[in-house]
């Protein structure tokens, strides 16, 4: 306010306002925000309604009625140009979030009947989508990306408008059907909702969305996809609008898409970027927006997943005290220098530069890790998160914090900082930050729908809102009525899921290879004899203990299986290291290390048609003349598409949970092919067997088993037996068989831990 109004922004370093570039309207990295509207102001309004600050959500509300009351001054007065999405994210949501709180008795900053008289924040909410709702009136139906208040797309240029991303089309069916339900007007969750919907349609035969479209003619710019930049918020409001809005098909839209992430993008730490039409690996890196995802499976109640994805951001944290716009996880040298490792004849190594580790190196202070790190928090009650909090809060004192802000980080590799402070810093990064340490904080113990958007705005609708919506709604804009009929008469290519595949199968990728077998294995953690001594030296309590720091066995595994991409600096940088934390936190009778995986491993995709019945059985497995109790993977659903990660099991290399694998196992396993009799007796032609690690990017536990129906797929691998293999590979041939076991059989190799019964 001192240095930055009635900017929008203020340039936290420099202490001067941070405006719109007007010699420039192609800038638009900052015209898409930026149009000198006090968006700051704005997008900060809830955050003190959630810290509860009464009399600065008065005297701000006071200034905004001030400033825009609509009787004299409104939106389309102004001549800019916006981007839809941002402007509805961080205006129009905000708006709706403040009117909830002004017009809500049981909450601190409550207004009274003097606003309830005239509520202007909902007036002004409805204004300003009134002037963004015509970006929707193209052919398709999808919206424009960018919308002149004034003047609507009339000067903006072509290629402003010709592609879109599937959040940008998607998510402001959120925002504009809350303001529907806040005004009975349905125009705003029709015409949006439909778009969204229209997004969805866009799906492959995969069940994936192409992340940009073209909304003038429907046709796909970029078929790569993922849960990051440029897709995010479709995930997110498909779930979070079922929540708000008790709408099942919302219901339906989230759980089908999250299967075929599952399915195609989700590995053990991390989702990757996709191909939609075949699920092949696009890029070698994943995005800081994606941060966001674990907070999401909160949400869903898939908390085990969540856990594992949140530690590969605090992973990154750990070593950039930041997170990188985009992370390679799979880097591409940009210049390879040949470096020996030692005495001549020894494998060649390779450096990595930073721009190879680190493909875009900024770091504008994103709220998405610490929003995911408040929703895991929430869920478990562990201090692993609070010391991760404690952590953010210590790097924004001592490395964020400038003169007039926060000022973020241009360059991670030279420390170079950004004069400017985004509103998202106000309204989500410390927004998220403060409620992770407020335990009695309104929001924790109110007993209302409370949904944050995307841009961190808390709403919610109580049962009463809705019954009057549902009998008070209308729909009487006639350009709107004739714009959706013409769009629904026209739109007749909705793809629909094939259903009728056969059970087959298709090779996708193989993991990168493991280090050479001479190298000493080293265990996955950090000074792991450091921390065994020095915890096993106090007295061990029933004091409480942080499960995550104490049960992860794997807690350090990211940081030696991508250790090209997080290189160690000298000294113990891991925060769930820092002495002080681990010494109170850590049960040393549990916190233990495993060994290195060094399996090689490659992913089949298996296909079941919707007539398939899973067997629902349990059995027992004779083992060294003892009987074992396997337990079985229950599918999600009977039918549909699965992607096992089969690991290549030798003697003497380390599995997948850190045990040594035997010869024993090896010896025990049968290599008769009932469905080929040439593969009987081969056991000696090879060193290996097979075992699936993980179903769908999520790891079996160690004694699972996938049970799968023989009497349906048995006669198809007999009928199969041919001279010629379906596939060949470094794996050697993968013709499906089964052996006296009923085990699986790629090849003559059988999968130990996949029973045809």
């Amino acid at each position: 306010m001192d240095h930055g109004y009635p900017f929008d922004e203020v340039r936290p370093i420099s202490c001067v306002p941070n405006t719109r570039n007007w010699d420039d309207p192609n800038d638009i990295n900052k015209n898409d925000v930026l149009g000198n509207l006090t968006i700051t102001l704005f997008d900060t309004l809830t955050t003190l309604a959630v810290i509860g600050d009464t009399s600065r959500f008065k005297s701000t509300v006071k200034l905004i009625d001030e400033i825009y009351n609509p009787q004299h001054f409104s939106f389309e007065h102004l001549n800019v140009t916006l981007q839809v999405f941002e402007t509805t994210i961080r205006i129009v949501g905000s708006l709706l979030s403040s009117h909830l709180y002004a017009t809500d008795p049981q909450k601190k900053v409550y207004l009274g009947d003097e606003y309830a008289k005239n509520p202007f924040l909902l007036t002004l909410a409805k204004n300003l989508a009134d002037r963004l709702l015509p970006a929707y009136l193209t052919e398709t139906g999808l919206p424009y990306p960018r919308i002149n208040l004034m003047t609507g797309i009339r000067g903006i240029p072509e290629d402003h408008l010709s592609e879109n991303n599937a959040a940008g089309m998607a998510s402001p069916m959120f925002e504009f059907t809350l303001l529907s339900y806040l005004t009975g007007d349905s125009k705003y969750e029709l015409v949006t909702r439909y778009a969204f919907n229209k997004i969805w349609q866009t799906r492959t035969q995969l069940g994936l969305i192409p992340s940009s479209i073209n909304p003038k003619d429907g046709s796909i710019m970029v078929l790569m996809t993922g849960i990051g930049a440029s897709i995010d918020s479709f995930y997110e409001y498909a779930l979070k609008g079922a929540i708000l809005f008790d709408d099942n098909e919302l219901y339906q839209t989230w759980d089908q898409s999250y299967n075929a992430l599952k399915l195609f993008s989700r590995h053990d730490w991390f989702y990757t970027n996709v191909m939609s039409t075949n699920g092949q690996l696009a890029t070698g890196w994943v995005d800081s927006l994606s941060a966001f995802w674990p907070g999401l499976q909160v949400l869903d109640g898939d908390l085990e997943d969540s856990i594992r994805k949140h530690l590969l951001y605090n992973k990154l944290w750990n070593k950039f005290n930041a997170i990188p716009e985009r992370w390679a996880f799979n880097p591409i040298p940009e210049q390879i220098i040949p470096h020996k490792k030692g005495d001549e004849g020894d494998q060649d190594e390779f450096l990595y530069s930073w721009k190879s580790i680190i493909p875009l190196e900024w770091y504008p202070l994103r709220p998405e890790f610490i929003e995911s790190t408040y929703y895991l928090y929430r869920a478990t009650g562990d201090p692993f998160y609070l010391n991760i909090g404690y952590q953010i809060l210590n790097d924004l004192q001592t490395k964020y914090k400038a003169q007039c802000g926060f000022a973020g980080i241009q360059d991670i590799s030279t420390n170079e900082r950004q004069d400017r402070m985004e509103t998202f810093v106000i309204s989500e990064t410390l927004k998220y930050l403060y409620l992770l340490f407020d335990e009695s904080n309104e929001i924790h113990k109110t007993r209302d729908n409370i949904i944050f958007s995307t841009e961190a705005h808390p709403v919610w609708l109580n049962v009463e809102m809705k019954q009057w919506y549902n009998k008070t709604k209308y729909f009487n804009d006639t350009i709107y009525i004739d714009h959706l009929d013409r769009c629904q008469r026209f739109d007749d290519h909705v793809k629909k899921m094939d259903d009728n595949r056969q059970f087959e199968y298709q090779y996708l990728r193989f993991k990168p290879n493991n280090d050479d077998e001479s190298v000493e294995r080293p265990i996955q953690g950090t000074c792991p004899n450091y921390i065994r001594d020095w915890g096993l030296q106090r007295n061990v309590t029933l004091l409480p203990y942080s499960n995550i720091l104490s049960d992860t066995n794997d807690l350090f595994e990211i940081e030696t299986r991508y250790d090209v991409s997080l290189p160690k600096s000298s000294g113990l940088d891991d925060m769930e290291l820092n002495p002080s934390f681990y010494d109170q936190w850590s049960n040393p009778k549990m916190s233990q290390s495993k060994m290195k995986s060094t399996i090689d491993q490659f992913d089949l995709i298996f296909s079941f048609t919707n007539d398939y019945v899973p067997p629902s059985i349990e059995f027992e497995e004779n083992n060294n003349k003892a009987k074992k109790k396997k337990k079985l993977f229950h599918f999600h659903q009977p039918f549909g598409t699965k992607k096992f990660s089969i690991g290549k099991m030798i003697p003497g290399q380390i599995d997948s949970y850190g045990k040594e694998i035997g010869l024993n196992s090896l010896l025990e396993v049968d290599f008769n092919n009932m469905a080929d009799p040439r593969c009987n007796d081969k056991r000696d032609a090879t060193s290996m067997f097979y075992s699936v690690t993980t179903v769908d990017g999520l790891r079996l536990n160690e004694n699972d088993t996938i049970v799968i129906n023989g009497t349906y797929i048995k006669p198809g691998l007999v009928k199969q037996r041919s001279s010629s293999s379906f596939f060949k590979s470094s794996v050697g041939s993968l013709e499906f068989g089964f052996n006296r076991a009923n085990q699986l059989t790629l090849g003559c190799v059988p999968l130990t831990n996949v029973y045809l019964v």
